[in-house]
């Protein structure tokens, strides 16, 4: 595939715009199309509306050829506010075919048969449609493992009929058009080893998937958790941040903590939550925070011996690198991302039982002196994703 003439068109601010980025850097964006863009010193930032559409902008762009539907998509999301939950199934399938239709209409313009194209997965079906009848090569970002990580949560929910929980699977017209997206799609990217091989047992063939890391840039030089501060320390202090939800385990983290009670450790929990409080209010040694500042991330990270994450399923779960570049090891599940290095830079829960992970955290607290510090992961970068789409066959 070229080097040149790459359209990218991304629904939402997912990594931080890292193959935008990436093609930019190598000279080979000739357009990124995106629902938002505010820049930060524009008139638009300091307007209420657009306030929360802060970190819609990245200063690495702000020379790229961007072309934006801010106004359109700040007038569709009112809307949506007034029929639907801004997360609804409803708001989420409307927003992707008003994205879609929106990018189809600059697409069927453009006269230049040079294009390769890339878009991530849900929000692409009529884009790679007009990109097969031109002949442009393209690439689906796949962001997570598809209708097999669906089939794990409804599994788990039956599991766990007690605990309350606002999730709800996809309507079926979601799961059709992303198999049209698949046939469409020349190559499909992947994050895990986890998601390609789920890929692989829903028939998507192995010689359009290609495995790349998410690409995370920390602002943190490396650094070293203290292991001082767990010596003067009585309890072992454990932190969970993303979405509440079954898919991330947390109903078997609760097991756990329960079967830990008589220990000094605790759990904090950071994130918007689809879950009831109520389903941990019993226990002492676990608490809710909700959702913080980004500002205040990095002190939550700080403040812990270890992140924990006995994920169901992620297409990569990128909090393990954010956890590791402050310095603090984590206890992750085999379903996602294959970051942690068992002893090194965490713990990798052997299953994902309660008692399991309850044995791990307890030989996580028994042995967090022994790790290797600074903590290291492996990860892309904007070079070799860069790259690795310029050599896609």
């Amino acid at each position: 595939m070229t080097r040149k003439n790459w359209i990218c068109a991304q629904l939402g601010a997912r990594e931080h715009y890292a193959v935008p980025r990436a093609l930019y850097a190598n000279n080979a964006l000739s357009l990124f199309l995106t629902d938002s863009w505010v820049r930060n010193q524009s008139f638009l930032s300091s307007l209420r509306p657009f306030r929360r559409l802060a970190d819609r902008f990245h200063v690495e762009l702000s020379d790229a050829p961007v072309k934006s539907a801010t106004l359109h998509s700040l007038i569709l999301e009112l809307s949506l506010r007034r029929t639907s939950h801004p997360s609804s199934w409803e708001s989420i399938l409307a927003r992707n075919q008003w994205f879609q239709a929106w990018v189809s209409k600059i697409l069927y313009r453009l006269q230049d048969p040079d294009h390769c194209f890339f878009s991530y997965s849900y929000t692409a079906l009529s884009c790679l449609r007009i990109c097969r009848n031109n002949g442009w090569p393209s690439v689906l970002g796949q962001i997570d493992p598809g209708y097999e990580e669906e089939r794990l949560v409804i599994k788990e929910h039956l599991r766990y009929p007690s605990i309350v929980s606002n999730w709800r699977p996809a309507p079926p017209a979601y799961w059709e058009d992303w198999h049209q997206e698949l046939r469409y799609t020349d190559h499909i990217i992947v994050n895990s080893q986890w998601s390609h091989d789920a890929l692989v047992r829903q028939g998507v063939p192995p010689s359009k998937l290609h495995t790349i890391p998410l690409v995370y840039t920390s602002c943190q030089q490396p650094s070293g958790f203290l292991t001082s501060n767990y010596r003067l320390s009585r309890s072992f202090q454990l932190l969970f941040i993303g979405t509440i939800c079954l898919r991330k385990g947390i109903a078997r983290l609760l097991e756990a903590m329960d079967i830990l009670s008589n220990y000094d450790i605790f759990l904090t929990l950071v994130g918007p939550s689809e879950i009831d409080s109520l389903s941990w209010s019993h226990l002492s040694n676990v608490r809710w925070i909700g959702s913080v500042p980004r500002s205040t991330v990095a002190s939550l990270y700080r403040s812990a011996h270890a992140m924990i994450l006995p994920t169901i399923s992620d297409g990569f779960a990128l909090t393990q690198l954010e956890s590791l570049a402050y310095g603090c090891p984590v206890i992750a599940s085999t379903h996602c991302g294959a970051v942690i290095r068992d002893g090194i830079n965490g713990w990798i829960l052997p299953s994902i039982e309660p008692v399991e992970i309850a044995e791990t955290i307890l030989r996580a607290r028994a042995t967090i002196d022994s790790l290797c510090y600074p903590l290291s992961a492996p990860s892309s970068d904007l070079v070799s994703l860069s790259n690795a789409l310029a050599n896609l066959p």
